[in-house]
């Protein structure tokens, strides 16, 4: 025993090695084989043992060799003895520097055995790791059972009231046998999917390693490591998880049961037979035989290249690439398929080109419907499922209790199918969403008029489209209003502009044209677009994508940075259903939902629970929401026209409208008014409803025009079978409804005299309302230094000083306020016309108006004039008479001042005589008419008094002649001369007098 500790004493590192060695060859005998063990394990340890003692010895051989070869040199030169005695002085004189580099020799070698040791060390542990965790993924692995690749437990949908809504996983399937497989179909399958399937056992080491350095350092086209057999295991018997621990996990656990449950159990074509026949591929087809029946009306045998290579493109993404969903993007797939094919040596070039040539909608046979009532609802909750669980509904049995309204559901199914709404044509397609505006919960889906199957693409929920004018409440005046705090009155100027882009790319309005000065309010409600962009620009880029991503959009990004084309909806994109939920947000408080179509699902096989709690985001605040809202309530009824009354219902809402490019008008040969996307986002404060109207794809036959009001119809349609009742929100304690004045770039009070039509009650937050009155219509100062004398004869002359002329139409002033206004000088001068113009056809000029005081106290207008000076007669002099000079606008007068005033005196005894022509000086009356002449009236100190003498005559115009009398009987022209006298007062009096015939 004293020996073995002395041994092991002696040899610590070694015995450390031969442990280590140990427990390396169990480990690697258990994770890859005992043989494969033996020989890392014997070939390490020949290295770190064995290649030394090698080495060393080889060294001893040399060195005896050597040292022999010494001697018998020296004893043939007879020079033994001297040779001798200086080999030794010399080994005596040198023994510190031979002793040196073999210590050195040894403490390296020690160095280098310490290091192997650690990565050895390290590289067990590993092992041991690596053992312990396949040891945890076989313990949980599930069993592989073929049966359960067909047959499984349906998966249960519950409406919103818990009553069933369909049971999926009972699934039309037809099976084909390996031996029935078309070897093209095979080809076509291994070369995309798994190119080395008949060489590995499951799985594919190098493409592992390839694939996971790929996805390390980012490497596009990196590709997936899974092989058929893995793809098989993942998509029946573990999930579709693929980041995090679970990812890792799931991964291996595939790697797992793909070697050691399937691969040693069933042989390659028994294996690819499982694939083909197992996988969903879209269209409601189950396997490889369903599918051909369902695209191309035949058996799977029967295939030629150009189909199989399609059917095998759907392996890896069936919903996107059904050529009955997207021929476009089936197309795409195709081609890989068939470029992989060629790559791997299935087939030549010229056969992929042929096959190329094939266009898909050629080979498809006619589309036939799910059959399945509820199949819009379905796969939104599919999708939504398989998302948020990374398990499928189709393959793993459960009971989901979904947010379905069925009464509203069975309203939109009824107006997609046109059993209640008349479509415009037969080809135009539409998408439409029903979000709760309280609590996020999804309740109806309209995915499209042409579906063909399950899982198709649903317009509801998966374009990503330009949204056009309806993300001006959420890109503009929202972000406006919570960082800004806009008001709802905040003013624009809407005039020629441009992006601040490179080229100062201009934009226009729909119309084409300008309106100048407008609100929020006005801006949103007409939809006008260079306000729009104005606001946008306005706000913080950081702060419209705060509150834009919170309400769950989707903006492009340029660096950073949202490019300015989002002010006006110009960017890809959005659906109905991401709409309608942000817009829901203006009517919950300012709270954002992201939507969702499912509350709870029980596992059918566990009877595990996944719940689903709505979390609701302060997307802004309550005073933001409220404003927007009720802007989109204004525009609402002018934005949908003849459809904007839903059963009597007041609601908010917002239309956008998309152009196409010149370009594209171009190549697809369009119309001039030709416009692509047409969006309607409505809501109460109970649902939210998002429409998307347009084609799939561009066609010059089928396309929607300017003016086209279908999406509002559609709309309309709707809302009818959601809207129970008008929006109702409370207006926060902070925002206030204030009366301004319209039309200038400030909010101000109007004053006592603004005009009606310039008042407008707009909406503020609490502490950022108007205070000021504005002086626009303020009441005009009095004139000052008013005098009045007595002139020679019967007149008062009036003399005052003129008042300042008011900013309000004095030209400088205006034109100082209007180059703020707007950027453009062109503009500047143009919309100063127009409100000098304004204010001359409905102000006019100041003017002086002058009053007589009666004696009952009542003001008489005398006259107007321009002047600063007046000579007024008079008709008496027996009493002061008291004028009243008034500063006025010629044509509105309401806010003239109060008037200056002044009594001019007189002696009393002269007399004043005037003399007045009554009636209409210029009369007209119809032929056999009686006319009964009002005559001259005469005055002394305005006392009605009789002439001393008068006299009349009559004169026929037409001819020149005096008459007798005037001849009613037919039609003519005449004058009536009047004279009269009374005292030394004479005057005449003329009136004309047309009988009409």
């Amino acid at each position: 025993m004293k020996k073995i500790k002395k041994l092991i004493n002696n040899n610590k590192m070694n015995v450390l090695l031969i442990t280590i060695s140990f427990i390396a060859f169990i480990t690697g005998g258990i994770a890859i084989g005992w043989i494969k063990s033996f020989i890392v394990i014997g070939l390490i340890d020949f290295f770190l043992f064995g290649w030394p003692v090698v080495t060393k010895k080889i060294k001893k051989t040399n060195k005896k060799t050597t040292s022999s070869n010494k001697k018998t040199t020296n004893y043939k030169n007879g020079t033994k003895k001297n040779n001798s005695h200086k080999k030794t002085k010399s080994n005596t004189k040198n023994s510190s520097k031979t002793t040196s580099p073999k210590k050195g020799s040894i403490k390296k070698k020690k160095t280098l055995k310490i290091i192997l040791i650690v990565i050895f060390s390290i590289g067990i542990v590993s092992l041991l790791a690596g053992f312990l965790f396949f040891f945890m993924i076989a313990k949980n692995a599930p069993n592989f059972d073929p049966d359960k690749l067909y047959k499984k437990e349906s998966t249960i949908l519950y409406d919103s009231e818990g009553k069933i809504i369909a049971k999926l996983g009972i699934e039309k399937r037809e099976k084909i046998s390996y031996d029935d497989l078309p070897e093209v179909l095979i080809d076509a399958i291994i070369a995309t999917e798994d190119s080395r399937f008949f060489q590995h056992n499951g799985f594919d080491l190098p493409r592992f390693l390839k694939a996971s350095f790929g996805q390390v350092t980012g490497a596009s086209g990196a590709g997936g490591a899974s092989t058929i057999t893995m793809q098989l295991v993942k998509n029946s018997f573990t999930s579709t998880i693929d980041s995090g621990w679970e990812g890792i996990k799931r991964k291996f656990t595939d790697i797992y049961m793909s070697i050691f449950k399937v691969e040693k159990s069933y042989t390659k074509k028994e294996i690819l037979e499982f694939y083909v026949n197992s996988y969903y591929l879209g269209s409601g087809a189950h396997g490889v035989e369903q599918a051909a029946i369902t695209y191309f009306g035949k058996s799977a045998k029967d295939l030629n290249l150009a189909e199989a290579s399609l059917i095998a493109g759907l392996f890896q993404a069936p919903n996107t690439y059904s050529p009955l969903n997207d021929v476009e993007a089936a197309t795409k797939r195709r081609k890989t398929v068939l470029n992989l094919m060629e790559r791997h040596g299935y087939i030549t070039k010229e056969e992929k080109d042929i096959a190329n040539a094939i266009t898909i909608e050629s080979l498809l046979t006619e589309k036939k419907g799910t059959g399945q009532e509820y199949m819009d609802f379905i796969d939104t909750v599919v999708e939504e499922v398989k998302l948020k669980t990374k398990h499928n509904p189709y393959t793993v049995p459960m009971e989901i209790y979904t947010t379905m309204d069925r009464k509203q559901q069975d309203h939109v199914n009824k107006i997609m199918s046109g059993e209640t709404f008349k479509w415009e044509n037969d080809v135009v397609d539409a998408g439409v969403s029903v979000v709760n505006t309280q609590t996020g919960a999804i309740t109806a889906i309209g995915a499209g008029r042409h579906r063909t199957g399950e899982g198709t693409f649903n317009n509801a929920t998966m374009i990503k489209k330009q949204i056009g004018s309806s993300a001006k409440p959420l890109y503009d005046y929202g972000p406006g209003i919570e960082y800004n705090n806009w008001s709802t009155f905040t003013p624009w100027t809407d005039e020629p502009y441009n992006y601040n882009d490179t080229k100062k790319t201009e934009v226009f309005n729909w119309d084409g044209g300008y309106e100048g000065w407008m609100t929020s309010r006005y801006a949103l409600t007409y939809s006008r677009n260079i306000p729009a962009l104005k606001a946008f620009q306005k706000v913080k880029n950081n702060n419209t994508y705060k509150f834009v991503t919170t309400l769950g959009l989707s903006p492009e990004l340029d660096g950073t940075f949202i490019h300015e084309a989002h002010a006006l909806g110009g960017y890809n994109g959005e659906n109905p259903l991401s709409m309608a939920a942000a817009y829901a947000a203006f009517a919950n408080e300012g709270y954002y939902i992201q939507p969702y179509s499912f509350t709870k699902i029980v596992y059918r096989e566990s009877d595990e629970v996944y719940e689903h709690k709505y979390v609701e985001t302060k997307a802004m605040s309550e005073e933001t929401a409220y404003m927007v809202n009720d802007m989109l309530v204004s525009t609402a009824g002018y934005a949908l026209f003849q459809f904007g009354n839903v059963n009597g219902y007041k609601y908010a809402a917002k239309t956008g409208t998309t152009n196409f490019t010149e370009d594209d008008k171009k190549k697809f040969n369009l119309p001039y008014n030709a416009i692509n996307d047409l969006w309607v986002i409505g809501m109460t404060d109970e649902y939210s409803i998002g429409v998307w109207y347009g084609y799939d794809r561009i066609n010059k036959d089928y396309v929607s025009k300017f003016g086209n009001a279908y999406h509002s119809a559609v709309f309309q349609a709707v809302a009818k079978g959601t809207f129970t009742r008008s929006t109702n929100i409370k207006k926060p304690n902070n925002v206030v409804s204030v009366e301004v004045e319209r039309g200038w770039m400030e909010a101000y009070l109007p004053s006592k005299y603004t005009p009606a039509n310039l008042r407008v009650t707009e909406l503020f937050k609490k502490g950022t309302e108007p205070t000021i009155v504005s002086k626009r219509f303020s009441q005009l100062d009095n004139v000052i230094n008013l005098d009045g004398k007595k002139e020679n004869g019967n007149t008062v002359k009036l003399t005052w000083d003129p008042i300042k002329e008011p900013d309000a139409i004095n030209e400088t002033y205006l034109k100082g306020i209007f180059n703020k206004m707007f950027t453009k000088p062109a503009y500047q001068e143009s919309n100063l016309k127009a409100r000098i113009d304004w204010n001359t056809k409905y102000m006019g000029d100041i003017v002086y108006d002058i009053y007589v005081l009666g004696s009952n106290g009542e003001l008489q207008l005398l006259g107007t004039t321009n002047e600063t000076s007046a000579s007024i007669p008079i008709y008496s002099t027996k009493e002061p008479i008291t004028y009243v000079v008034k500063s006025a606008y010629s044509i509105f007068k309401s806010n003239a001042s109060s008037g200056s005033s002044i009594t001019v005196n007189f002696d009393g005894q002269s007399s004043i005589i005037y003399s007045q022509l009554n009636g209409d000086p210029n009369a007209s009356v119809p032929v056999n008419t009686f006319y009964n002449d009002p005559g001259v009236t005469v005055y002394e100190n305005g006392v009605v008094v009789t002439p001393s003498s008068s006299s009349k005559t009559y004169r026929n115009t037409d001819t020149d002649k005096e008459i007798d009398s005037i001849d009613f009987s037919k039609p003519g022209n005449y004058t009536i001369t009047y004279r009269v006298t009374f005292s030394d007062y004479t005057k005449t009096h003329v009136r004309t007098l047309k009988v009409v015939g």
